[in-house]
């Protein structure tokens, strides 16, 4: 009960605090999730801390620049979020096998945003940020990334295949899976 009615006033504290706003991709919205960088100019420096959470990779613009971790590749980063931290309702490690695979579970609000960018930005890739760094790129739309659509089966709505199977080593997954959770926590005390 209590989970629960935490969990509606962090639901009604995020509602209240978005605005939609333009990109520079074709001017399509996403609401703005608010996130770290609400009034902070500093976001747009190439040096700038960029919280954990889902972003839009940006070809032309303005954008900060982030290496994807293991590689040379270097991708330029939407300034503003999808969904941040203070959208990550859960997140879970999953292990079966040779398979080890970080799963996150958004809240209400965090699954809405995900699927209008979804629709939005169709075939367009999308960075994975944690602990400011960048450690994953993925499409947007592919179906195995997350079950946000409204009329996926509820048992799975909200969830986000984070990590596939063996992208990262076991441990790799557990300190990337203690920081989600921190700047998950800190995000929603933020809002206390």
């Amino acid at each position: 009960m209590i989970r629960n009615l935490t969990r509606a006033i962090i639901i009604i504290l995020t509602l209240c605090g978005c605005n939609a706003s333009n990109t520079a991709n074709n001017n399509k919205t996403i609401p703005d999730t608010g996130g770290n960088r609400k009034n902070n100019p500093s976001i747009l420096k190439s040096d700038s801390v960029i919280s954990t959470g889902f972003y839009l990779i940006k070809d032309s613009g303005a954008s900060i620049k982030r290496q994807l971790v293991k590689t040379n590749d270097t991708y330029g980063i939407d300034e503003k979020p999808i969904v941040t931290a203070i959208n990550f309702d859960t997140v879970s490690s999953y292990h079966e096998k040779d398979c080890y695979a970080l799963f996150i579970w958004l809240d209400k609000h965090g699954s809405q945003l995900l699927d209008i960018a979804k629709h939005n930005y169709k075939g367009e890739k999308i960075a994975f940020i944690v602990g400011n760094k960048l450690v994953r790129t993925q499409l947007l739309d592919d179906p195995q990334f997350a079950q946000v659509d409204k009329h996926d089966d509820q048992r799975t709505y909200g969830q986000i295949l984070a990590f596939p199977c063996n992208s990262f080593s076991p441990a790799e997954l557990e300190e990337y899976e203690t920081i989600i959770n921190n700047d998950r926590l800190r995000a929603k005390q933020g809002y206390r």
